[in-house]
């Protein structure tokens, strides 16, 4: 059986590529190598401006009850102040964003996917290589053979092993991003916590209930203890160890493994070739600070499916054909990645999180503005005129 797109990866962007696909008639082939459900280390928080998407698919209904709304943010600099802001909300955006474990939000995902008539599922199968007919993608292969099809959708996430032309960026000290979920933490709340302890160090709290967060280590100073049954009690006394989260662990427990990755800025072609399609983190590096990656993978999703369902109705997705996915992209994300960029630089100065947290503090107003950034809500290019707002004070006076 031929189809007319096959969806490589079942995380967010695939399972709503594959779902929006469907729902245009298309004849849709998802697959995923692991067995779902399944988890995925990522913080699990969602941008307010991924609400609408979720509303629009049909998914919010089946996440409102079980998730928890976040309402803001609150960055703690290295000498320890804090400062807070809000989601403002704006027409069509909720003044709040989620909190969800992955393994809950993928599965959603994929069993709504399922409901579609003329979408098939099949975990637990590893693709193998692309299958090419000149320079034309027309399918893919598995250990059972190959599949055909008239697109192929690439959604593996951020370690693609099929885009063809992935470039990977290699700059300075390697960053690394340990994630862990926990029972028992204390002083937990509606905001998401950026916590820069050090330079080289940063430290994300993502509440998912009363006492329950998944906590985050990003670091440029080596691994925390190595992978193994015991990780993730290796894991608890590292965090128990930072003085800024004194007192709010001693009656934590683990709620499963942990999870590490390196984070290696990388870019790519979102359209390869004739018949292939890129979307989510096969896109581009989003770096994990931003509490963007699932809404910006959401987002692709939706561009991309639009575009690729009225080139297969009119026949075979050409390049050419789908090019305005590109510039669509570049159009929404261009300014989003150079926002990603800043913010995991700034965060790695001790000096500058130090000024930026007192201004902040001393400005509701310009904190929420911070919050709406990083919830997607206002438009990232205005970050770097109220950065420079920001800087004001601390520059020298001629």
């Amino acid at each position: 059986m031929e189809f007319d797109a096959i969806v490589v990866g079942a995380g967010p962007a695939g399972a709503l590529s594959a779902m929006l696909l469907a729902r245009q008639g298309h004849r849709v082939l998802l697959l995923d190598k692991a067995r779902f459900p399944r988890d995925k280390i990522c913080g699990g928080a969602l941008s307010p401006a991924a609400i609408p998407i979720l509303e629009r698919i049909g998914a919010w209904s089946r996440l409102s009850a079980s998730a928890l709304r976040l309402e803001g943010i609150r960055l703690v600099s290295p000498e320890g102040r804090a400062c807070e802001g809000r989601y403002p909300g704006t027409e069509g955006v909720p003044p709040f964003g989620l909190s969800i474990a992955r393994l809950s939000f993928d599965d959603v995902l994929v069993q709504l996917a399922q409901l579609e008539p003329s979408l098939q599922f099949t975990d637990g199968t590893m693709v193998h290589e692309l299958l090419w007919q000149g320079d034309r993608c027309v399918g893919v292969r598995t250990a059972e053979g190959p599949l055909r099809a008239r697109a192929v959708v690439l959604a593996e996430g951020r370690f693609s092993r099929l885009h063809p032309a992935l470039l990977r960026r290699s700059r300075g000290r390697k960053r690394r991003v340990f994630v862990a979920a926990f029972e028992g933490v204390e002083g937990l709340d509606t905001l998401l916590e950026l916590i820069v302890p050090r330079a080289r160090r940063q430290l994300v709290l993502n509440p998912q209930g009363p006492t329950r967060a998944a906590i985050a280590l990003v670091s440029t100073e080596g691994d925390p203890p190595h992978f193994g049954p015991a990780a993730v009690e290796g894991y608890l006394r590292l965090l128990r160890e930072e003085p800024a989260l004194r007192g709010r662990l001693e009656r934590a427990v683990p709620l499963g493994v942990l999870h590490g990755l390196s984070l290696e800025p990388y870019a790519g072609e979102v359209l390869p070739a004739d018949g292939l399609v890129v979307v989510g983190d096969n896109v581009r590096y989003f770096d994990p600070l931003t509490g963007q990656g699932m809404y910006r993978a959401l987002r692709s999703a939706e561009l991309a499916s639009d575009l690729l369902g009225a080139a297969l109705r009119e026949g075979l997705p050409t390049r050419q054909r789908l090019a305005p996915y590109g510039r669509q992209l570049a159009r929404e994300f261009r300014w989003a990645y150079r926002f990603s960029e800043a913010v995991a630089s700034l965060s790695q100065s001790e000096t500058v999180m130090n000024l930026a947290v007192r201004a902040l503090a001393a400005q509701r107003g310009l904190a929420d503005r911070m919050a709406a950034y990083q919830g997607a809500v206002l438009p990232p290019q205005r970050f770097f005129l109220d950065l420079v707002r920001l800087a004001a004070p601390a520059l020298p006076k001629q």
